[in-house]
Order: C-alpha cells, then structure tokens, then sequence
C-alpha cells in the first residue's frame, strides 16, 4: 500500500468521523428529547423526599403543557416571572414561603414552626420547546443543600486532592454561611477542618457521616459517605 493510499483512507476516516460527530450532535438530543415522557398537569409539584414527611410537597398553581416531570424535576414554561410565580405558590397555601436569589427561588413549607418540605425554582434559557423553569427537591448526594446559593451546578465527578466528589457548583457562599444554613434545618451535625475548607456532615437521628463538602474558590464540591 502506497503512503498516497494510506494518506487517502486516512483523510477518509477523518471526514466519516467528523460528519458522524456532526450528526449525533444534531439528532442525538432530538432522539433523547422525544423519548423522554412528556407531562401535563393542572399544578407544578414536588415532594420533598429529603425530609421524612409523607406526602408534603411545594405546589405552584400553575398548569405544565407538554414539560418534563420526574420525582426530582419539574421543567415547564411560563411567561411570569419568578416572583410572580412564588407569590402564586404563596397565595395557593399560606404555609409556603419564599426567598428569591437572583435567578433562582427558595421555596419552603412550614407547620408548627417547623420547615416540613422545600424546593428551588430555577428561571434559565428555554429548552426543549421553550421550558424556562425547573422546579426540583434541594437533596445533593443524600443531604440537604442550598442550590438556590449557587451560580451554576453539576452533577459530574470532580477530584481534589486524590478524593473524587460526584456533585459541585460554583457559587459566592462562604464555608460559614453554608454550615449556617445547614445547622438552621435541624438535620445535622457539622464539622469544619482546621483549614476551613471541609466540612464534614452527620446526621442527628442516626449519628453517622452523611456527606464531605469541599471548598476551592468559589467552587463547592459534595461527596456522599456511605457507612
């Protein structure tokens, strides 16, 4: 074989590669899109499975059309604004509360003094026929953790120094104000290093480690610890 022919099939598979790439870049999503289950319903609800409460949830009365809904997430569009939107959930039950974080809404349930369900509304560019919110459940690798504090946040392994975390996100939170706003939901213990930059979380009822949360920067990575 001439090194003319070899160049030739070598230029060959290149382009079939490249085309390939192309075309699973375009159809791939549009693939996973349509056979995804599509949802509509009269109300935008999710259940807080981070708090052992049967049945309580945070309900927005707004109808979903053609969204996506899983136990995690619900995406959906509308034309209102966040605020809108949280003034709605609060007019529909008197027990939920909010607190808006630029693009984003902490939404909490409570009875009795006591937080019993929350959830993150997140406003973001329109996907998948123009869905522009998504309300989902604040469980990080099995702990409660404020997203609605952070700037963006993926569910990708990250490593620091020889230990990999399967969730991070970057946000302006300090290490203090997240154990802060850990401590205040009465679920765990907390431990802080001597270098400020873990935090070790337990839970109370069971007294066992749930989590190790890291800090570089402005990014905060999570790791669940399994016993």
């Amino acid at each position: 074989m001439t090194k003319e022919t070899k160049k030739a099939i070598w230029i060959h598979v290149i382009v079939f590669s490249v085309i390939a790439i192309v075309v699973l870049g375009i159809f791939f999503p549009i693939i996973v899109t349509n056979n995804m289950d599509r949802a509509n319903s009269k109300q935008i609800c999710i259940v807080d499975r981070s708090i052992k409460i049967s049945g309580e949830q945070i309900v927005i009365p707004v109808k979903m059309k053609n969204g996506f809904s899983t136990p995690t997430h619900q995406k959906f569009h509308s034309d209102l604004t966040i605020l809108q939107l949280c003034e709605l959930a609060k007019d529909y039950d008197s027990n939920q509360n909010y607190e808006i974080h630029n693009n984003k809404a902490y939404l909490y349930k409570v009875k009795s003094d006591k937080v019993i369900a929350r959830a993150v509304l997140s406003k973001h560019d329109a996907i998948y026929d123009n869905l522009n919110y998504t309300l989902q459940h604040l469980s990080v690798e099995g702990i409660v953790f404020p997203i609605h504090l952070t700037e963006k946040f993926f569910n990708e392994e990250i490593t620091f120094s020889d230990t990999t975390y399967s969730w991070y996100a970057i946000s302006f939170m300090t290490i203090d104000e997240l154990v802060n706003w850990l401590d205040s939901t009465g679920l765990y213990k907390l431990e802080i290093n001597d270098q400020k930059d873990t935090v070790i979380v337990t839970d109370i009822e069971k007294d066992s480690p749930k989590a190790q949360i890291y800090f570089n920067g402005n990014l905060i990575a999570v790791k669940a610890i399994y016993n």
